[in-house]
């Protein structure tokens, strides 16, 4: 379940140059840290 979240996730953060700090997904929210430039 936590594989396409967690790819669209990465593909947003590749196409707009943020690095994804951590990333936790859950069935019921997502925690979700970045750093962007």
């Amino acid at each position: 379940m936590t594989d396409r979240p967690s790819g669209l996730l990465s593909e947003v953060a590749h196409a707009n140059g943020f690095d994804i700090l951590a990333l936790e997904i859950q069935p019921d929210h997502v925690h979700f840290v970045f750093s962007a430039p």
